[in-house]
């Protein structure tokens, strides 16, 4: 019983530390404002109901232990990715991501929004 409601305690102090680092980026690092980017909650909800719709489609016939495993790897790959294209610009003077307040931003991140798995 212990390690259970440890768990969920661990978990929901998960969630805030994500929630605090959320806002944090979204208004000092990518300098957003909560109008530019209030639809990013509705495109993750978005995210998560195409894959329940389309989970069975992956997993049928297919090893579950590897397609955990595949979605652990692609959230670990995709999930730092806009942040670390941002530093690679600033410490490297590369433009590989659109500047801030930008539209073809503000799309890359609602589509990362979309498609990162949480």
């Amino acid at each position: 019983m212990v390690s259970f409601i440890s768990s969920w305690l661990l978990l929901l102090f998960v969630i805030g530390l994500e929630t605090g680092v959320g806002t944090y980026y979204n208004e000092y690092f990518w300098q957003w404002k909560p109008v530019d980017i209030a639809l990013f909650p509705l495109l993750a909800i978005v995210g998560v109901a195409t894959l329940v719709i389309c989970a069975p489609l992956i997993a049928k016939g297919r090893s579950k232990k590897k397609i955990a495993v595949g979605v652990f790897i692609f959230t670990i790959i995709v999930g730092p990715l806009p942040v670390a294209l941002r530093l690679v610009d600033v410490y490297y003077g590369t433009n590989i991501i659109p500047g801030n307040g930008s539209d073809p931003l503000w799309y890359i991140l609602a589509i990362h929004q979309t498609a990162w798995l949480r």
